[in-house]
């Protein structure tokens, strides 16, 4: 046993090391969403409030407590991007030790399990790019996969704390799956008869700091719920059949870890192992894949809305192949080891669409970055711009920004429109309306950046989301909108500026 957790120690080191170098190997590869969480930091930090456009209070994000977090580099003085970077990274880290604490759980007799659950998940791409890209999904999901081990732990051992609903509390804060993870966890208590001061407790640890998000939103923002939720959910069937694809699709990607996950939750009920939640680690899973396809799932192959369920299936998973030797009893610590390093090959390999998007992402950002400068340095303070895509160029020009896709203006987010047959989070627009309110440039999200200038010809057969084909009907823009071409380096920069009001 002694020299099981020797082997353990070293393969959480060596995991944790290959982790930061499949993250950081990557590039600074930070995705356009989480320039919105820095622009509503920046305000927050400058005093302007937790706002996108000073004035205008929309809740353009799902992920609070992470979006108050990144007002700390404007506060100290960093750089953001970096701070962001490794923020993520970081996550990613805390999120394979919850993995690695859940495997102990589940197989408090095998030392091995939990270095086994950190090097196959070291190797999933899927945790790497979205540790790397910025955003709070690590963090949510390394809070989540803490609470429910820690929980896990207590239970084991009759004992209690509000640890547990801290870090549940904690990921609730940051995503809204939190509550939907709490909420499991609670009617686990219900079904085993817990009803005691114990868990009204761990409730009220839980409920008040979630009620007074809650309490912050309606206050400030007059809405229940966020509003990318109007932005993104609401499109029946069809809703549904993507948001099944994508499910069906992040399954394929991780298959080797589901097919060892299910094995250890085989064996685990087979022992009559019944009662140390191995039941909430698989329904999680089904829980989230029915909550992905009600919303639609998401068009990147980092597979984010995952994330939680993979870190429950890398301890299943390791709990697994710890059964396999205990069945195998020849099978010994090294030939083990072998066999989730043959499993961390596979999963290497099958996430290769997801190193894919973060080197696309990579390649792309230096340029998002310096056409976002341009327009902070050559646009008059205050001048309106209306874009879909609402990250990096809103952020770095600093400039007030129509979301033409709605996510960070009420008006298009919740304008109702048939959903489901488009990319998730691009399908609703509103072109009248932004011609309305006259922004002094246009943006055309496939026709921003090109080798040479566009002709508007050209960018007529260009693919357009709904806010750009309505704009593109409209007589108004005709008129009132002239193309203009800026040569950069390496690149060119397309947009539409309004003319000049005849005096």
């Amino acid at each position: 046993m002694k020299r099981e957790a020797t082997w353990s120690l070293a393969l959480i080191l060596a995991g944790l090391a290959l982790f930061v170098w499949h993250s950081t190997s990557l590039g600074v590869c930070i995705q356009d969403d989480a320039f919105i969480s820095l622009r509503y930091a920046q305000n927050l930090a400058s005093g302007e409030g937790l706002v996108y456009n000073p004035g205008e209070h929309v809740e353009g994000f799902t992920n609070f407590a992470w979006t108050v977090l990144s007002a700390l580099p404007f506060l100290l003085g960093v750089d953001p991007l970096a701070f962001l970077r490794w923020a993520g990274i970081l996550s990613g880290l805390l999120a394979l030790l919850a993995a690695a604490a859940t495997a102990r759980e589940l197989s408090p007799e095998a030392p091995l399990a939990p270095g086994l659950a950190v090097v196959m998940g070291a190797s999933l791409s899927t945790l790497a790019t979205e540790s790397a890209m910025g955003l709070e999904t690590m963090l949510f999901a390394a809070l989540a996969t803490g609470g429910i081990a820690l929980y896990l732990r207590e239970r084991r051992r009759g004992a209690f704390s509000p640890f547990p609903s801290l870090l549940l509390a904690g990921a609730a804060l940051t995503r809204p799956e939190g509550v939907l993870l709490a909420g499991m966890a609670a009617m686990a208590e219900f079904h085993r008869g817990c009803l005691d001061k114990a868990l009204l407790l761990r409730t009220a640890v839980f409920v008040a700091p979630v009620s007074a998000l809650f309490a912050f939103r309606i206050a400030y923002y007059h809405d229940l719920v966020p509003n990318t939720f109007h932005a993104k959910v609401g499109g029946g069937l069809s809703m549904l059949a993507r948001g099944a694809a994508y499910s069906l699709h992040w399954s394929l990607i991780v298959l080797p870890l589901l097919l060892l996950a299910a094995w250890g939750a085989y064996r685990g009920f087979r022992a009559g192992d019944r009662g140390d939640g191995r039941w909430l680690l698989l329904a999680v899973p089904l829980v989230f894949t029915a909550y992905v396809s009600y919303v639609g799932g998401d068009y990147k192959p980092t597979y984010r809305f995952f994330a939680l369920p993979t870190l429950f299936a890398l301890g299943l998973a390791a709990s697994g192949l710890c059964a396999l030797a205990r069945s195998w009893r020849r099978l010994h610590a090294l030939q083990l080891v072998a066999l989730a390093l043959v499993c961390s090959a596979g999963l290497w390999w099958l996430g290769s669409p997801a190193r894919d998007f973060a080197e696309w992402r990579r390649q792309q950002l230096p340029i998002h970055l310096s056409a976002g400068r341009w327009l902070r340095d050559n646009l008059p303070q205050g001048s309106w711009l209306a874009a879909g895509n609402a990250g990096v160029l809103p952020y770095e020009s600093g400039l007030p920004t129509i979301d033409m896709f709605g996510l960070c203006d009420r008006t298009i987010g919740t304008r109702e429109l048939p959903l489901g047959g488009g990319l998730p989070g691009h399908e609703k627009g509103d072109g009248a309306y932004v011609l309305d309110r006259k922004p002094a440039l246009i943006l055309f999200q496939f026709a921003r950046f090109s080798a040479a200038p566009l002709s508007r010809e050209e960018i007529g057969h260009l693919g357009m989301s709904l806010s750009e084909r309505e704009i593109w009907a409209d007589p108004r823009f005709a008129t009132s909108y002239r193309l203009r071409s800026e040569r950069m380096p390496g690149f060119t920069f397309n947009f539409f500026e309004r003319k000049r009001d005849p005096r």
